[in-house]
């Protein structure tokens, strides 16, 4: 056995076996890990700087869904892809792996995740390595990769289980798109300051009340939110998505959205987009039929 010890996360491989065993405990409830493990927020964590660089993630999450992933490892572009064999939220999951082109048999990764009190108890098998040495590069960069996402969801059980700490400033922000789009404005309201700043191309508060005000609008508007990437720096983070609306003349708008986080709340919210399609839009009167189209639904 080949170990690759790690302060937080630790992943071994059996190069006679050809498998893979990697842990790591995780400051977040099991839904939550299982939702960074099936989602976009791959891009973020699933890496080794300077030797493997995830950039692009795809996937339709269900039993024979299949899923996609590109970037590039020591200066190569690659692409790696796998159809789910089993998804069982927020427990297991199973999926195959094959980097696109290679010869040979997909390997299969499992995740286990078990609720203890810190959290998350995330373990993954990855098996059918052939030869079976060729999975000791790939056990370095899980054992990375899980220090990674161990970072990025640190602090996120109070969230979604009831724990006692506050949510990362990343994960809060997380939580606010995903209210919009369940348009739950009573639980992004409780996410908000009374006095913070929020600000918009087409109009700006410093009164939360005002601001939810205006925005129930976009919020019925709202089909999919669809977010690209989430960067954080300290209390200081940025939301690129797109908005898809109901609006047949305007069905995507890209934004930008940066916020700030203070003691869990959200104390400054700028969003970036530009607003010439929304305005040429409500002038038509094609805003006031989709409102009114979405009312008697």
């Amino acid at each position: 056995m080949t170990g690759i010890p790690k302060a937080a996360a630790r992943a071994v491989a059996d190069l006679h076996e050809g498998r893979i065993l990697a842990s790591v405990e995780i400051a977040a409830p099991p839904e939550r890990v299982f939702e960074a493990l099936t989602s976009k927020e791959i891009i973020d964590w699933w890496g080794l700087p300077g030797v493997f660089d995830t950039r692009e993630w795809t996937g339709d999450v269900r039993n024979g869904g299949r899923w996609r992933a590109s970037g590039v490892v020591r200066g190569q572009s690659y692409t790696l892809e796998g159809e789910f064999l089993e998804v069982r939220p927020p427990t297991k999951l199973v999926h195959t792996w094959q980097r696109v082109d290679a010869p040979g048999t997909p390997t299969i990764v499992t995740y286990f995740l078990e609720p203890i009190v810190a959290g998350t108890r995330l373990t993954i098998h990855h098996t059918g390595f052939v030869p079976p040495d060729a999975c000791l590069s790939t056990c370095q960069g899980w054992e990375a990769s899980l220090q990674h996402l161990a970072s990025a969801l640190s602090g996120t059980v109070a969230a979604t289980s009831g724990g006692s700490g506050p949510a990362t400033p990343r994960a809060r922000a997380i939580s606010y798109f995903e209210a919009l789009q369940r348009k739950d404005g009573k639980a992004i309201r409780q996410m908000l300051v009374d006095d913070g700043d929020f600000i918009g191309p087409l109009q700006s508060f410093n009164n939360a009340d005002a601001f939810m005000k205006a925005a129930e609008v976009f919020m019925k508007l709202v089909k999919t939110v669809d977010i690209k990437r989430v960067l954080a720096d300290g209390s200081d983070v940025c939301v690129l998505w797109d908005y898809q609306t109901i609006v047949p003349s305007m069905p995507v708008i890209p934004v930008a959205a940066w916020l700030k986080i203070e003691a869990d709340k959200i104390k400054y919210f700028h969003l970036h987009f530009n607003p010439a399609a929304f305005v040429a839009a409500a002038e038509r009167g094609e805003v006031a039929e989709a409102l009114s189209g979405a009312e008697r639904k």
